[in-house]
């Protein structure tokens, strides 16, 4: 984390040192709070990016498959893996229903978990990367939870298209919002 004070107004950027995710807003909240007066708002943006133009999407999709496959992805009410066992039965048994073929698609996700990842099938295992990176990625405000949604939505300032820091903006900008 670092607090850039030769801006105006000053500028707080968050690394991963403080970790990522929910886990850190709380303490995000008490360091920026430290430095409010009292006849000063507090601004933070969100950037909604457009998945399509991700210059990084196929490596994140290949990262998502090998993570998948080494048990590395958090999963707790297994919807990641509901979904791969789909793609699974899709590549493997395209006319079967996923609803009534239980036994098979654990079986299936047995033997995906048990085969070495360079025998596998590039284009399943494209396909699985793609829905892992799907379920997990979040690009937009609309991707967030509802909660965060109304918060953001209920403090907006504004929106722009515009990237407002001094680097150039990134190829994958869709909108950014200050709240």
């Amino acid at each position: 984390m670092r607090l850039i004070m030769n801006t105006s107004p000053f500028r707080l950027e968050q690394g991963y040192d403080l970790g990522f995710g929910p886990s850190v807003y709380e303490t995000m909240a008490e360091v920026i709070l430290t430095f409010q007066n009292s006849n000063e708002d507090i601004l933070f943006s969100y950037t909604n990016w457009d998945a399509e133009l991700d210059p990084h999407k196929d490596y994140f999709i290949e990262e998502s498959a090998c993570s998948f496959h080494l048990g590395i992805i958090h999963d707790p009410d297994e919807a990641i893996s509901q979904k791969v066992k789909e793609v699974l039965l899709h590549h493997y048994e395209p006319k079967c229903d996923p609803k009534s073929n239980m036994a098979l698609l654990d079986q299936l996700m047995t033997q995906f978990k048990e085969t070495p990842l360079n025998e596998l099938n590039e284009e399943l295992i494209r396909k699985i990367g793609t829905s892992v990176h799907r379920m997990q990625t979040i690009y937009t405000l609309e991707d967030r939870e509802e909660k965060t949604q109304s918060f953001v939505n209920n403090h907006l300032v504004y929106t722009t298209s515009s990237w407002p820091l001094a680097y150039d903006s990134p190829v994958n900008l869709k909108k950014h919002i200050v709240v």
